[in-house]
């Protein structure tokens, strides 16, 4: 068989495919293609086609009223594994301690540890998204840098009869780190159920959320011309400390009710709220070989049978009550509450 021959059969078997795979894909010229939420199809009433775009709503627990929606549930920002703000910042390892670089107008009322590096990886009651949805929906995320270094994002939220609606979130994090001793585990796990009323009188929100944090602490490099070096990898550069081990855990449980009193489309409506926040959170630094590092720690820290040991557990309760009128033409809402604030600590050593 010539060349031109072959050429011949070769044009004719790919058009041959094409208009097969076109004809699969339109179907019929009178009815749009897969892929469209108007494709007709032989489904019962009320039961959606597999190919139906499905748009995430949610609300937050401040506001019922206001509902938030994803219509692209798979944007440019979830091809990126990086968990942070564009203007924060961490030590270098993903998980790692994080901070803004911009200035922050939120002050925490009332006593605080100050010991909120890890917060930015944390899942927060007050942004917590509870889903509104008749079809369930779920958005899984799974980056792997290597064969240890994993982050996987899961959000799930489904609605069930009589104004009940479930929303599950998980975001897990394991970095190995460039240099040695410098592991990172991030864990924040988040339940919520929300309640609205079929007449709308009434919301509420119950949430639990478990954030964790465990960092190997290795306190800097001994040898900083050494990084780069192809003869001696980053991660066998001698570090400082062999066995610093940093651990926060925090427990949250809120619950938030919502009494409706009035609502008006045209004026201001009137709303009672009570909100409970309930927390408990360890801080913890252990480093039980602290004698192979005297010269880093120095004579300011106390040594016992267990190495160096700085233990804070934290117990908080807040409540708060106010009443609020939303006042949907002008799309405001007034607000007033009172809040009271107790908490307790455990500490060791006491001095």
């Amino acid at each position: 068989m010539n060349t031109a021959l072959r050429k011949l059969l070769f044009v004719f078997f790919l058009q041959l495919t094409f208009a097969v795979i076109s004809d699969a894909q339109i179907r019929d010229r009178d009815l749009n293609a897969i892929g469209s939420s108007s494709l007709e199809d032989t489904l019962d009433s009320g039961i959606l086609p597999l190919d139906t775009p499905v748009v995430m709503r949610y609300v937050l627990m401040a506001d019922p009223d206001v509902v938030y929606s994803l219509k692209d549930t798979f944007t440019w920002r979830d091809v990126m594994h990086f968990p942070l703000r564009f203007d924060q910042a961490h030590l270098g390892n993903y998980g790692s301690p994080a901070r803004s670089l911009a200035p922050l107008s939120f002050i925490e009322t009332g006593f605080s540890t100050g010991w909120d590096q890890y917060d930015p990886y944390y899942l927060q009651a007050d942004s917590f998204k509870y889903y509104n949805q008749d079809v369930p929906v779920a958005k899984v995320k799974y980056s792997q840098a290597s064969q240890q270094d994993t982050y996987v994002s899961l959000t799930f939220g489904r609605s069930f009869a009589r104004g009940l609606n479930f929303s599950l979130s998980y975001d897990r994090m394991n970095q190995i780190g460039e240099f040695g001793h410098q592991r990172q585990k991030n864990t924040a796990f988040g339940i919520g159920v929300w309640h609205n009323s079929p007449l709308g009188k009434y919301d509420a929100y119950y949430n639990f959320i478990s954030n964790a944090a465990v960092a190997e602490e290795n306190g800097g490099i001994m040898d900083p011309d050494s990084i780069g070096n192809p003869r001696w990898p980053n991660i066998r550069i001698p570090i400082n400390i062999l066995s610093g081990l940093t651990t926060h855990k925090h427990r949250i449980f809120t619950t938030k009710q919502i009494f409706h009193l009035f609502r008006n489309s045209t004026g201001p409506g009137i709303d009672l709220w009570l909100k409970e926040n309930y927390s408990t959170g360890l801080y913890k630094y252990v480093d039980e070989d602290a004698s192979s590092a005297v010269g880093y720690y120095g004579p300011d820290y106390l040594l016992d049978q267990r190495g160096i040991r700085q233990y804070t557990f934290e117990k908080k309760n807040q409540l708060s009550a106010g009443i609020s009128l939303p006042w949907e033409a002008a799309k405001s809402t007034l607000q007033t509450s009172l809040r009271f604030k107790s908490v307790s600590l455990q500490q060791e050593p006491e001095t």
